[in-house]
């Protein structure tokens, strides 16, 4: 994970830069926590992981992808209506390079690992 000056700095840094393109509302999930639980309490540190716009239940959501587990982690932050998918796709670039050090490349193999979900090879070559 990259690191400003302090923490705080890159999390004050992070979520000033992208607030605005986040519903503000205490039902739904904090963009500023979710940056909390990540940055300073470093939750999923050891985890191969990339943030990814998703459609879901007719809104755009920030979603965690975590390497080779299928499907998606709905975060609860929620982009705003009038955020288009290529500006929700550029903030989700710009919080992986910025968060995970990843590229827009490197992000997207890690999101092509779930796409299928792994088996136990053994025991599926047993029931064959």
């Amino acid at each position: 994970m990259k690191t400003t000056a302090t923490s705080t700095d890159q999390l004050n840094e992070i979520y000033e830069f992208n607030k605005d393109a986040f519903i503000s509302d205490p039902f739904k999930g904090s963009f500023h926590n979710l940056l909390w639980q990540l940055i300073i309490n470093r939750v999923a540190e050891n985890t191969i992981q990339t943030f990814y716009d998703v459609y879901h239940e007719g809104e755009y959501v920030l979603a965690r992808v975590i390497a080779n587990e299928p499907g998606f982690i709905n975060t609860g932050v929620y982009f705003k209506d009038c955020t288009p998918e290529d500006h929700a796709k550029k903030i989700c670039e710009y919080l992986n390079d910025k968060i995970f050090n990843q590229t827009p490349s490197e992000s997207d193999k890690i999101v092509s690992t779930s796409f299928v979900k792994q088996i136990n090879l053994e025991a599926f070559l047993q029931d064959s």
